[in-house]
């Protein structure tokens, strides 16, 4: 019988102790942090619009954040704190619908919990390399 992998939600056998795809131990459903039925409310758009606005952060927030930063290092700051800000609420809203996020620590690697988040709630890659490509155009452009 084949299933839904919890984590990466590709099409694996029910037999399998490990996703092939990735590599997560696939537990029993009912301990699976990930499984569909502790899954409370489908992600809204207001929440995936905020979510695009945190992923543009490093060519929206350049302009006014290097208008209040004095220095490279309170720049590099701000730049953080603003980061830190958007994905703590992404994290919060997606315990609320019912997905199990990535730990609060991969906030401080932005696209380390982009990685990891597009794996749980199993929306792709899209953020993260909008957030690479963003953050590259910020460095050459600023």
């Amino acid at each position: 019988m084949q299933i839904q992998c919890p984590f990466c939600a590709e099409i694996i056998d029910s037999n399998d102790a490990f996703c092939r795809y990735c590599s997560n131990k696939l537990l029993s459903p009912e301990n699976t942090p990930n499984s569909v039925s502790r899954r409370t409310a489908p992600l809204t758009t207001g929440h995936k619009s905020l979510l695009w606005i945190a992923v543009l952060i490093p060519l929206w927030g350049e302009i006014p954040i290097r208008l209040l930063a004095q220095s490279d290092t309170a720049y590099a700051w701000l730049f953080f704190l603003l980061n830190v800000i958007f994905f703590s609420i992404d994290e919060k809203w997606l315990k609320k619908s019912g997905y199990e996020p990535p730990t609060s620590w991969w906030i401080l690697l932005i696209p380390v919990y982009l990685w990891k988040r597009g794996t749980v709630v199993g929306d792709g890659r899209g953020y993260f390399i909008v957030w690479w490509v963003a953050f590259v155009l910020s460095c050459l452009i600023f």
